[in-house]
């Protein structure tokens, strides 16, 4: 880490620990300086330049804390704190709220280099060679859990996760997998997103895999039910039933782990319980029931 950058630059962004091991470095230079000049009364006239030091310091450390959490925070929320009570929303905000996943307008979490995504690209090429080896016959759904958990293993040499997670811009992420040049290359970007979106939820990487699969049964039955009863709808107008017919099934079931089952559905419809997932989803986002 350039600490030089670290106290001393607005630019950027930093998370939770990230602001808090920084800010008490900053009071712990404070307290040594004070007994410091405590003992040596000719140093006294140092105390109010390093007090002023660490001050610019912290508000520098509250700026890029503020820039972790969306593309529309600015350091200018400081300002709040002359509020009633702003104070404690911007103490909440500076160590509480959790911060955004994956890079926004102010940079990421995780400093990207060349080496670094080169590195990337041999693990998760050497996974997905192994994965395509020992697992022929697994599904898109199954594949992208055993790399969900490859990508969260802890590494000392490379951590995948913060790397993929926080670190990669959607660019660097097409860039790994057109490098990568396998078969199984285009489940990277898929994987990445299930694991932010498990991220944002505080939910686990994981699937019930029974309840799913009562789920995929029961819409294979209804999509060969829509097809042959309903033979002139429109795309649109099966994808309404599609989404209402999974509201009433899919209890129990995260939405988004539905976003990989439609090469299991193994149905010519199956590409519009993908659209009625996402519909279903971006509506439970704003929270707007459409059916």
């Amino acid at each position: 880490m350039n600490l030089l950058k670290f106290y001393f630059s607005p630019k950027g962004r930093i998370d939770n620990s990230s602001y808090l091991l920084g800010e008490i470095s900053l009071l712990a230079i404070v307290f040594s300086a004070f007994f410091l000049i405590n003992e040596f009364n000719s140093l006294s006239s140092l105390f109010p330049i390093i007090i002023s030091l660490c001050v610019y310091c912290s508000i520098i450390l509250d700026i890029k804390r503020l820039h972790d959490h969306d593309s529309d925070t600015s350091g200018w929320l400081l300002l709040i704190a002359i509020i009633p009570f702003g104070n404690l929303y911007l103490t909440y905000k500076l160590l509480f709220a959790a911060g955004n996943y994956g890079p926004n307008n102010y940079g990421t979490r995780f400093s990207i280099t060349q080496e670094r995504l080169s590195k990337a690209t041999v693990k998760l090429r050497n996974f997905l060679e192994d994965l395509e080896q020992n697992y022929p016959n697994n599904t898109d759904r199954q594949n992208i859990l055993l790399l969900g958990e490859f990508i969260k293993q802890v590494d000392t040499d490379l951590n995948l996760e913060d790397l993929l997670m926080y670190g990669c811009k959607v660019e660097d992420l097409l860039t790994i997998e057109s490098e990568i040049n396998h078969s199984l290359s285009y489940l990277v970007v898929e994987t990445v997103e299930a694991l932010q979106r498990n991220a944002l939820s505080g939910k686990p990487f994981s699937i019930n895999q029974q309840q799913l699969s009562q789920v995929i049964i029961k819409l294979r039955n209804f999509l060969e039910d829509l097809e042959q009863n309903y033979p002139n709808n429109t795309d649109r107008q099966k994808t309404l039933l599609i989404a209402k017919f999974i509201k009433s099934v899919a209890t129990g079931v995260r939405l988004e782990e539905l976003l990989t089952i439609e090469s299991e559905l193994n149905h010519p419809l199956g590409y519009l319980v993908v659209e009625a997932v996402e519909s279903l989803i971006n509506n439970q986002r704003l929270g707007i029931n459409f059916l």
